[in-house]
């Protein structure tokens, strides 16, 4: 968290004034991606923006499927390649309250963060090997269209709908879900969360079922 605070700039936005709660809100979330990750990681990362509350983008985004966000569609965040992640406040302060219902604003965008170190969102992050991105690639695919039929068909999933609009976004979604509602992901997507597992270094599922785990002493 130094580290991060120390080389990216957070920055407030539309009046807001950036509080040392926030500097260390938004830090310790992101830092959480990178518990086990070799140093450094976020190499792009070079501003966060912090909107008091939903933005509305000053560009047209083009998203990695073509889809193109236009300018008068609030937003919550937003992860751009050039180095910039924009939030607004009170989704982070929201999902930080709110820290099991597999939606949170910070882990999302600085999962694409972590995407774009190879210089493109598209679902797949920088990887050990040569074998571990055809592992990767493989598998996530083939998740990501096992998501996508059962979201067109309407039924319920471990990840949020809109996982489905590309590889990118269903990366993000997923490592929301990782991070916040592990156990359910392990028991319902096992190939998905050994996925995560072996990238991020982390079994959070195992943590979350140990005895007296989040208990009150």
């Amino acid at each position: 968290m130094q580290l991060f605070l120390k080389h990216v700039g957070i920055e407030g936005c539309g009046g807001l004034e950036v509080t040392e709660e926030i500097r260390v809100t938004i830090a310790a979330q992101a830092c959480l991606l990178l518990l086990k990750l070799d140093y450094p990681k976020y190499t792009r990362v070079g501003r966060v923006l912090v909107y008091p509350s939903s933005f509305v983008p000053k560009t047209v985004a083009l998203h990695p499927s073509g889809q193109v966000v236009r300018a008068d569609v609030p937003l919550q965040g937003q992860a751009w390649q050039s180095g910039i992640v924009v939030l607004g406040w009170d989704a982070v302060q929201r999902d930080t309250r709110l820290g099991s219902d597999g939606d949170n604003v910070v882990l999302h965008e600085f999962a694409h963060m972590l995407d774009a170190e190879d210089g493109k969102m598209d679902g797949l992050p920088i990887l050990e090997s040569a074998s571990a991105i055809r592992v990767w690639a493989a598998l996530l695919s083939d998740q990501f269209a096992k998501h996508v039929t059962r979201t067109e068909a309407g039924d319920l999933t471990t990840l949020r709908p809109y996982g489905a609009e590309n590889h990118a976004e269903f990366f993000a979604v997923a490592t929301e879900v990782f991070f916040e509602k592990p156990v359910e992901l392990r028991d319902h997507e096992p190939r998905l969360y050994e996925l995560l597992k072996t990238f991020y270094k982390l079994d959070p599922a195992s943590v979350i079922s140990e005895p007296g785990f989040g208990r009150a002493t």
